[in-house]
């Protein structure tokens, strides 16, 4: 599950470089993480970077991100309802540490990074990728991380797609409050896949065919 064949040379470009790694900072940022830890002996580490999408289009386009940025081909393990994708790589763990951070409650949009609309776009599609939810008036992302939630809103609004947000107290007093985004307005989804759009297969199929039922419906009343 740890196999990383060597492949053809990354990409040198540094404005390429940049573009590619927005969408897998975003991937890991909704499905992945990264450490360092200890390895056999005091003076090794190990470097870990794992994904773990449940759409195998999304997967294959880590992989083909990851091997265009580090020159090294990851194996898609298919578990019972995802997909693993996992390397120890220093090099990679040394560039994609400094545009974290990742864990749940401390990722940001990596505003600084986002320096065009391509790359806003890219972030976005990839986040939503991992972290949205498609529902029959609305579509959802969900997070602990209010910070974060807000400056979604704040990078959807560079797109004129309007949402909301709100919180959810979790019954549990020990769990964090949920922060929810929602895209309800049709027109914000219509914009939201014109603009932005999925990766993800099924989101992306289920996002279009919701809006064309809306459109069939408002023509026939």
């Amino acid at each position: 599950m740890n196999d990383a064949r060597e492949s053809e040379l990354s990409v040198s470009d540094e404005d390429e470089r940049k573009r590619l790694i927005v969408p897998l900072i975003a991937y890991l940022q909704g499905d992945g993480w990264i450490s360092k830890r200890r390895g056999s002996t005091r003076s090794m580490y190990r470097y870990d970077i794992s994904f773990f999408p449940d759409c195998i289009v999304v997967a294959k386009h880590i992989v083909d991100l990851y091997r265009r940025l580090y020159g090294r081909t990851l194996t898609i393990v298919h578990l019972h309802n995802h997909y693993l994708i996992r390397t120890s790589h220093h090099r990679a763990y040394e560039e994609l540490a400094v545009a974290g951070p990742y864990k749940s409650l401390e990722w940001r949009v990596p505003f600084s990074l986002l320096d065009t609309l391509e790359k806003r776009r890219d972030w976005l599609r990839a986040f939503f990728d991992c972290e949205a939810y498609v529902g029959k008036s609305t579509t959802v992302v969900q997070s602990v991380n209010k910070k974060g939630i807000e400056e979604i809103r704040s990078l959807l609004g560079t797109f004129s797609i309007l949402s909301r947000t709100y919180q959810y107290e979790r019954r549990q007093l020990t769990w964090n409050t949920n922060h929810i985004l929602i895209i309800g307005r049709r027109e914000s989804r219509q914009l939201f896949l014109r603009e932005i759009g999925f990766n993800h297969i099924r989101k992306q199929d289920k996002l279009r065919d919701l809006l064309n039922t809306c459109q069939r419906n408002k023509i026939f009343k």
